[in-house]
């Protein structure tokens, strides 16, 4: 029995397999990515055919006339519907130029994107894009005022302190960060560079700031010279520690017994091939060659993380120069990271700055002569601040700086401290700022907890603003880090006893995951350390010429959550938007006459305030 030329058996089969690769994909979802996985590629090749058959089906559609009879022959077939034709030398002619018929308004996007020239070029960001009246700022408080002219001019760190706790109550934020940032130079001033630290944080969750950028091609003769070892010209290499990712199924073993993750697997999750990736390994130990080897053959740059177990008396010659000749036999890029966070009182090499001095220009003479395609990582964590320089074995000693840091939910566990409002551009900046302009910078290790011990309660949309403020801000206000690895992580769970504390699993949350993605997926950020980004992002000058469609971009902090942001030129709106990620839009001058025209960056809260704002002129020409 047939219906419509389909035996009914098959068809019952056909739904049966239908309902059953259903039920595999909902049930079972390490079966659904082996599914995805295989299916990718077919799908991508089969889009041009569908596109084509679309197509064809589009023109059939819009050729049918249900109106009109067929005509049929003597054997009632239908035949072709014809319209009557002029005679020839009726016949209309058409002109060469005359656009060829093609789909309808809004269908044609179907078959590839329009031609550069007639592009449109649409108003980025999720809100409606017009400018809303700027709402007047609130008078300052009678007592807040009082208080703001007795403490002018008074060196006293805790009478300022007094006035910015008074600011930042009253949601007076530029006076709060104004009053920090004084607090902060009174204590540099008396020697006590930690607390300066601390008051330097608190005043960059109530700081305002904001800068464009020009975004241009990169020049294809990007000169090496001057660079450091394994330094890319241009943009910032992604790496990851994944090793105790739960969502990753693969797991291998190496010579150290060691148990590692697969590297595809995570940039199958992520989207994005990544440079590098980090294991730790204690001193003495032997050279984890099957990891490596493993990273290499997947042009991945494998980074260990080299820690003395028992302080710095165990580092000898001997052991360092066995280390090194192993490296050497490895013979291709590695990243070494020696003895990191000697600043903290939690490592056992912490307490004798010159003998770490000497311990580490020992190891970077002996790896950088034996094994001279390793770079060594002198790596710091972000607090304390205060001794971070004693432990700095000098310029010729040093290949990359590295720094570690986290955004955590609270300080030390402790829910009557909350550290959310802390930005990751201030937790990076004191030691940018100190080495940036002789050294590439390592962002060694960084994550955003979503998930405190002390507090149950899931907290993603943190993360997914730390990420967007991080990774937003390296191209445009931190150009010369050049590697910044996340640490996937859920400590609430693999941490050692005492330390499980926050949970930094990037693949666990949907939405963390996901900023994640957004975040690295400009080609700025680099799958390979040999890769070349498609654009340099810039500063905008003073007067910057511009033609045609051009890119812009913005950074802004602000001191509330998601403030929000326009940018507009010539009175139109390019940019509206409150959600985290880049602020990313693009302006067509064909559409105004030459000349100068002033670029607006404007910052409200959720009142309709003005935050900040600034204006940067630049000519237009043709």
């Amino acid at each position: 029995m047939e219906r419509n030329g389909c035996p009914v058996k098959a068809r019952y089969i056909f739904w049966l397999v239908v309902g059953v690769a259903v039920g595999v994909l909902i049930w079972r979802p390490d079966w659904r990515a082996t599914i995805v996985r295989t299916a990718t590629p077919a799908v991508r090749a089969a889009a041009p055919v569908v596109r084509q058959f679309a197509h064809a089906a589009w023109e059939r559609a819009r050729s049918w006339r249900p109106w009109e009879k067929p005509q049929t022959t003597s054997r009632g077939k239908d035949l072709p519907n014809k319209t009557p034709q002029p005679a020839p030398e009726q016949k209309e002619e058409i002109p060469a130029e005359a656009p060829e018929p093609g789909p309808a308004p809004g269908f044609g996007e179907a078959y590839g994107p329009p031609q550069p020239e007639e592009e449109p070029v649409r108003p980025a960001g999720n809100l409606p894009p017009r400018l809303p009246d700027v709402a007047a700022a609130p008078p300052l408080p009678a007592q807040l005022r009082s208080l703001a002219a007795r403490v002018r001019g008074s060196n006293s760190p805790v009478v300022w302190r007094r006035l910015a706790d008074a600011a930042a109550k009253a949601g007076i934020h530029a006076i709060a960060a104004e009053a920090y940032l004084k607090e902060a130079a009174l204590y540099r001033r008396q020697g006590d560079p930690n607390a300066a630290a601390v008051e330097t944080l608190k005043a960059g969750r109530h700081s305002a700031e904001g800068s464009l950028y020009f975004h241009e091609p990169v020049p294809t003769s990007t000169g090496q010279a001057g660079l450091a070892r394994l330094e890319p010209a241009y943009g910032c290499m992604v790496g990851a520690f994944i090793d105790h990712d739960d969502q990753l199924p693969t797991t291998f073993m190496d010579e150290t017994w060691q148990t590692h993750r697969e590297p595809s697997e995570f940039e199958e999750l992520v989207g994005k091939k990544h440079a590098s990736y980090f294991w730790y390994l204690r001193f003495g130990r032997p050279f984890p060659r099957k990891w490596s080897e493993r990273l290499r053959r997947q042009g991945i740059v494998p980074h260990i993380a080299w820690e003395p177990h028992h302080g710095m008396g165990e580092v000898d010659e001997a052991t360092v120069g066995r280390f090194a000749d192993e490296v050497a036999r490895f013979g291709a890029p590695i990243f070494i990271r020696f003895a990191g966070e000697m600043n903290g009182n939690w490592t056992r090499y912490h307490g004798d700055p010159a003998l770490y001095r000497e311990k580490f220009r020992m190891v970077h003479r002996i790896i950088s002569s034996r094994a001279p395609q390793a770079a060594l990582i002198w790596c710091v964590n972000t607090v304390p601040e205060g001794n971070i320089e004693a432990y700095y074995p000098g310029d010729d000693a040093v290949d990359w700086v590295g720094v570690n840091m986290y955004n955590v939910l609270y300080f030390d566990n402790d829910r009557s401290r909350p550290a959310d409002q802390v930005h990751p551009a201030d937790l990076l900046s004191g030691v940018y700022r100190r080495y940036a302009a002789r050294k590439p910078i390592a962002i060694c290790e960084y994550a955003a907890s979503h998930q405190a011990a002390c507090d149950p309660q899931p907290r993603p949309a943190l993360a997914v603003q730390k990420i967007s403020q991080l990774y937003g801000a390296l191209p445009r206000r931190f150009p010369r880090v050049k590697l910044v690895d996340w640490f996937d992580c859920n400590n609430l769970k693999h941490a050692r006893a005492g330390r499980q504390l926050n949970n930094y699993s990037l693949t666990e949350n949907a939405s963390v995951l996901k900023a994640y993605q957004r975040m690295i997926s400009p080609s700025y950020f680099l799958g390979r350390s040999d890769e070349q980004p498609e654009e340099r992002i810039r500063p905008l000058k003073k007067g910057e010429p511009v033609k045609g469609v051009f890119t812009l971009s913005a950074w802004v902090r602000a001191p509330i959550p998601r403030p929000r942001v326009y940018i507009t030129a010539a009175d139109q709106v390019l940019y509206a938007g409150d959600e985290p990620g880049e602020i990313v839009c693009r302006w067509d001058t064909r559409k105004v006459q030459p000349g100068q025209y002033p670029i607006r960056l404007l910052v409200l809260d959720r009142e309709g305030r003005k935050i900040l704002e600034q204006k940067q002129m630049v000519a237009v020409r043709r």
